[in-house]
């Protein structure tokens, strides 16, 4: 109810949209299969919810940051492919955890196996609204944003440092539509 709400919807559009996704058993193979096959255990839950917000906000842009596997982008693409509306425009640097966790006490989580890709549980026939570019947010993020114009959608997920989430957020917030 509390979602309903706070995105101006009602509890039954939530539930459809919930349930459409949780019953899209080729989707969740797709997604899935692969990342255990691989190891990766994943969250429940959180690439769910991610579904149903775009499929409610209907966005015509997302930008994020922060690829690894691409549990969330495969989420964000589903839901603008069923919304039959929409473009995600990803930013990732390949396996920079093994640089910055260590000096964070932390071992790395989302490093991207040999001979696979960022974004490499999405399935092929919805990567044809997607856009990845390679490199730190802090160099290609103000440059995207430029290029794009506004956003309507914004989702961090790359470099959990305080510094680099602020400048990921400011840059984002002067792009964001207001009904973003």
């Amino acid at each position: 109810k509390k979602i309903a709400t706070s995105l101006g919807c009602s509890k039954v559009v939530v539930e459809i949209y919930i349930n459409q996704i949780l019953s899209d058993a080729d989707f969740r193979n797709k997604v899935w299969t692969k990342l255990h096959r691989l190891g990766y255990i994943g969250w429940i839950g959180f690439p769910e919810g991610l579904y149903v917000l775009m499929r409610i906000l209907k966005p015509a842009i997302v930008v994020e940051t922060g690829v690894a596997a691409g549990i969330s982008s495969a989420y964000i693409l589903k839901a603008l492919e069923d919304n039959d509306k929409g473009e995600l425009f990803s930013i990732d640097f390949p396996n920079y955890e093994q640089k910055y966790f260590p000096k964070l006490g932390l071992k790395p989580v989302s490093i991207i196996p040999e001979g696979e890709e960022p974004g490499f549980v999405i399935p092929s026939e919805l990567r044809h609204r997607w856009h990845l570019l390679f490199g730190k947010s802090q160099e290609i993020l103000p440059r995207l944003l430029r290029e794009i114009g506004f956003i309507d959608c914004f989702l961090h997920d790359s470099e959990h440092t305080y510094e680099n989430m602020m400048f990921e957020y400011r840059e984002a917030w002067r792009h964001l539509r207001d009904s973003g």
